[in-house]
């Protein structure tokens, strides 16, 4: 921007033009770096939240896997009264 050209024109010296252009650049950038803030926290709550969504265990996933039984022997599931391991054989 030419502030010469600007301030003849409203018949502002040009070092007040110049002022008041700073004073608006550093005001718009102080409302940006706000605005970048905030939005960076309102980011970082809702994916704490995302996040602890997903770590909470379902019910039924954690009764199925609390009620399995494996085989100490090769690792394979068994069943409930299952007395030998359908896989290798062995005592269960």
């Amino acid at each position: 921007l030419n502030f010469r050209r600007q301030a003849c024109r409203a018949k502002i010296p040009a070092y007040k033009a110049q002022l008041m252009l700073e004073l608006v650049l550093g005001v718009a950038g102080v409302v940006a770096g706000g605005l970048i803030i905030i939005g960076a926290l309102i980011w970082q709550i809702t994916s704490r939240r995302r996040a602890s969504n997903l770590r909470k265990p379902v019910a039924s996933r954690v009764a199925n896997q609390s009620q399995e039984k494996f085989c100490g022997n090769c690792g394979a599931p068994t069943g409930k009264g299952d007395n030998f391991c359908s896989s290798c054989g062995s005592e269960l």
